[in-house]
C-alpha cells in the first residue's frame, strides 16, 4: 500500500461508514485530530504497546479450534485484547483521520509538498520513515507531538492541506524510532473498522 492508495482506502472507509453526509468542519476535523494525538501521548505513558506475537498466537489457537461458534467476533476480541488502544494504534487513528480528511477535501498533499512525489508509490513504512523531520526525535514523545500540533495549528494561509502533513510527518519520526510496522496496523485497523457499526470508528 503506498500514500495514495491509503488516502482512498481511508477516505472510502469514513464515506461507508457514515461520516461524509454532511460536509465537514476543517476547524472541527483538526480539533478532532488533536484530541488522536493526545491518545497517542496517553497511551504511549501508559506503556500500552501492541503485542503481535500474542495476537498472531491466540490466532492460530483460535483459527485450530473447531467448537469456536462465532469466528469473527472471537478474531476481534483477539484484536481488542492486543492491539486496540495500544501507542501504535492511536498512530494509526491519527494517521486514518488525516489521510480521510484529505480524500474528502481533495488535498493533494503532493502539490503541497512537491519533495514527497519521490516517495508517494513507495510502501508505507518506506514513505513514513522517508517523509519525517530531519531533526533529531531522541525519544520524547510529548515534546514531539507537541510541535506537531504546533506546526498545524499555525501554518501558513496558503498551506493547502491545513498543515495536516506536518501531524503525519512528525509521526513519521515516531515510526522509525519504534520500528513501527505501520503498514500492519493501518491494513487491521481498517480491516477492524469495517466491521464496526455507521458512524462508529475509532
Amino acid at each position: 500500500m503506498n500514500i495514495q492508495i491509503l488516502i482512498e482506502a481511508s477516505h472510502m472507509l469514513g464515506k461507508d461508514r457514515g461520516f461524509w453526509e454532511t460536509e465537514k468542519d476543517l476547524r472541527e476535523e483538526r480539533l478532532y485530530i488533536f484530541y488522536n494525538v493526545g491518545d497517542v501521548a496517553k497511551s504511549f505513558k501508559k506503556q500500552r504497546r501492541a503485542d503481535w506475537d500474542s495476537y498472531e498466537r491466540d490466532l492460530i489457537t483460535l483459527e485450530n479450534d473447531s467448537d469456536v461458534k462465532d469466528l469473527e467476533r472471537e478474531k476481534t476480541n483477539i484484536y481488542k485484547n492486543y492491539i486496540k488502544n495500544t501507542f501504535e494504534d492511536e498512530i494509526a487513528n491519527v494517521i486514518l483521520r488525516i489521510t480521510d480528511l484529505m480524500g474528502g477535501k481533495n488535498i493533494d498533499i503532493i502539490s503541497t509538498h512537491p519533495w514527497v512525489e519521490t516517495y508517494q508509490f513507495t510502501e508505507l513504512n518506506y514513505f513514513f520513515r522517508n517523509v519525517k523531520p530531519s531533526e533529531d526525535f531522541n525519544g520524547n514523545v510529548a515534546h514531539w507531538l507537541n510541535e506537531a500540533l504546533a506546526m498545524c495549528m499555525f501554518s501558513s494561509d496558503k498551506d493547502e492541506d491545513y498543515g495536516l502533513s506536518h501531524i503525519l510527518f512528525h509521526l513519521g519520526s515516531l515510526i522509525e524510532f519504534y520500528k513501527i510496522d505501520i503498514e500492519r496496523q493501518l491494513t487491521k485497523k481498517i480491516e477492524y473498522n469495517r466491521s464496526r457499526p455507521l458512524l462508529y470508528i475509532s
